[in-house]
């Protein structure tokens, strides 16, 4: 791994996990001219991956052992099985990096390999987007990339993959994991969940006169388009981060509830008009915003 700090390092990588992240990975360490080879696996497809990777592997074994990078891509129950399968086979200076949505439980599966090079990171990045056209070598561009340390031998990676992050257009950030998972369980997780229940409510009236569909535009569907989240990635997101999710919920119900309070009194001006002033200085992220 020489040559680093002259810009010419050149790494080979093995993507397990070929969906949005794994594959615009891929596509990024391409553009950035930073990889020698990319092996890849994707337990669902096989031939979808033509000019995405240089190599796809039916043995994963056969990716670890010409790897000097792992990178897991999967949900984050896959994450935490393949930890745990792989970190033994790795040698004491390949480097492993998850991209899951939370961090505690994986973090806690990589702290039993104390003497090997396991990071858990999380791209603030992705979109609703499916197949070939939610692929995009951009996707990291100006994002923040979490980066959590297991032990204190895990660093002994932290040069090389914030050079890699950073190539790739990401911004690394290092944080704690139970810090991450509060914290996304607040912008990310509630998020999904709300829509999730406005859906459901929506369907409630659906069912009974087919009519209301014609009133759906652009308020609902910016609510609701968490919705089409993978139910298997939402699934491990909510069991993994569960109580912290589950607080969210509470602290909603109680936000609601004084809501709903206001409007059955007439009281709510006030409170709107400080939500809206607040928002206005994000109105550039609502206005650029794609899915």
């Amino acid at each position: 791994m020489s040559g680093l700090w002259e810009g010419n390092l050149k790494l080979n990588f093995f993507i397990f996990g070929l969906g949005q992240i794994g594959s615009s990975f891929s596509l990024a360490l391409k553009r950035a001219n930073i990889s020698n080879s990319i092996l890849g696996k994707d337990l669902k497809r096989r031939n979808y991956f033509k000019g995405l990777i240089d190599e796809y592997v039916e043995d994963w074994r056969r990716g670890i052992e010409k790897a000097d990078v792992v990178i897991i891509s999967t949900p984050v129950m896959e994450i935490i099985k393949l930890v745990r399968e792989i970190a033994p086979l790795l040698s004491k200076d390949q480097i492993l990096l998850d991209t899951g949505s939370t961090k505690k439980r994986i973090l806690k599966e990589m702290q039993r390999y104390p003497e090997r090079i396991l990071i858990g990171g999380h791209p603030m990045a992705g979109s609703i987007r499916r197949g070939k056209d939610a692929i995009d070598e951009n996707l990291f561009s100006g994002k923040p990339f979490f980066i959590s340390f297991p032990h204190e031998y895990s660093r002994k990676g932290e040069e090389i993959i914030k050079y890699i992050l950073r190539s790739i257009g990401g911004i690394p950030y290092e944080i704690d994991g139970e810090l991450h998972d509060l914290f996304t369980s607040v912008v990310s997780h509630l998020p999904y969940v709300l829509s999730i229940a406005l859906y459901s409510v929506f369907l409630d009236f659906y069912k009974k006169d087919k009519r209301i569909e014609n009133f759906i535009s652009s308020g609902f569907i910016g609510s609701t388009r968490l919705a089409l989240t993978d139910s298997k990635v939402a699934r491990d997101i909510l069991i993994t981060n569960s109580s912290n999710i589950v607080a969210q919920i509470e602290r909603f119900i109680s936000e609601l509830r004084k809501l709903k309070k206001g409007i059955e009194k007439n009281d709510f001006y006030n409170f709107i008009s400080e939500i809206k002033k607040v928002a206005e200085k994000r109105r550039k992220d609502y206005e650029n915003f794609r899915s």
